[in-house]
């Protein structure tokens, strides 16, 4: 981070000399375009600190979004505690676990959807297979290609999920060397 914010001042720097330099060189009047070239070249370093410091840190954001994501992952898992039947509501789960990085509590939550459906819901598989592979654990990784090349062999209604299982089934033949 040290190293982007001594490049990020530089740059600002630079930018700032490029629009002050003109105004410094010309000595046509008298004190306003010194006074002028160092307000302007501090207004540029100023102004794009305050910028990035609203906008360009994405960290900042980060935990009101993991926040708001926890409370709808609570919402979720109330509401399937009532509706232990809900196939559509394992599948939010399993995304919702999955976008926060909880992969083991989504290749679960995957898993009940696919149950509920009988063992053929391709956005269930497609879900599990990549959070078997998202989680990092080779274990899990191994047994990730049965998962979406099973997906695959079902008709597929939505796009999505469609590009979404190609997609993975893509990274698994790259990694297995059978791009043919």
């Amino acid at each position: 981070m040290n190293g982007f914010a001594i490049l990020a001042f530089l740059l600002a720097a630079g930018a700032a000399a490029v629009l002050v330099w003109p105004l410094v060189r010309s000595r046509s009047s008298a004190a306003p375009a010194p006074i002028a070239a160092v307000v302007g070249a501090l207004a540029i370093i100023a102004g794009s600190a305050f910028v990035y410091s609203r906008v360009g840190a994405p960290a900042s954001a980060r935990p009101q979004a993991d926040a708001a994501a926890d409370r709808s992952v609570s919402a979720l898992a109330r509401h399937l505690e009532d509706r232990p039947d809900d196939r559509g509501g394992w599948l939010q789960l399993g995304a919702a676990y999955s976008q926060i990085g909880q992969f083991p509590l989504a290749i679960r939550a995957y898993s009940r959807a696919n149950r509920l459906s009988g063992g053929s819901d391709p956005e269930a598989l497609v879900g599990i297979g990549e959070a078997m592979l998202l989680s990092e654990d080779p274990q899990l990784g191994a047994r990730a290609p049965q998962y979406i090349e099973r997906a695959l062999q079902l008709p597929i209604d939505r796009p999505e999920v469609r590009a979404r299982a190609l997609f993975y089934g893509a990274v698994l033949a790259y990694r297995q060397d059978r791009l043919d």
